[in-house]
């Protein structure tokens, strides 16, 4: 009998997904917009969904380290909100190329793109 392949099954926002929706393999980061090291992962991160386009999807979950970056968790807020829009990506990739020490002004001006409203963000018109 040969032994099964390993399985773990997580729950993830399907809105906050990279890749083949139907890709076999899901990649599930647990991340936080404002760390360092996670930024460094980022590069290794896409390069596998290059490599294996269709076959490997990124799921994202926030862990927002708020006890030593104090935008953590307005970014993961932010990112979730934009998610609802189908917009996740596109925030993802500002937050990505933003230096973590000028987090905070990106962040204000996702607020001028998405409006608070309601527990989400809904488009400025």
């Amino acid at each position: 009998m040969l032994p099964q392949p390993p399985t773990v099954k997580l729950s993830y926002d399907e809105a906050r997904v990279k890749g083949g929706a139907n890709a076999p393999v899901t990649i599930v980061e647990s991340a936080d917009f404002q760390c360092p090291y996670c930024k460094k992962s980022e590069a290794t991160l896409n390069a596998l969904l290059s490599k294996y386009a269709g076959r490997v999807k990124l799921a994202f979950l926030d862990f927002p380290l708020t006890e030593i970056h104090s935008q953590a968790e307005e970014a993961a807020e932010a990112a979730r909100c934009a998610g609802e829009q189908a917009k996740f990506e596109s925030i993802t990739i500002t937050f990505s190329a933003t230096p973590r020490s000028w987090m905070k002004p990106v962040w204000l001006l996702a607020r001028r793109i998405f409006t608070w409203t309601k527990q989400r963000f809904a488009p400025v018109s």
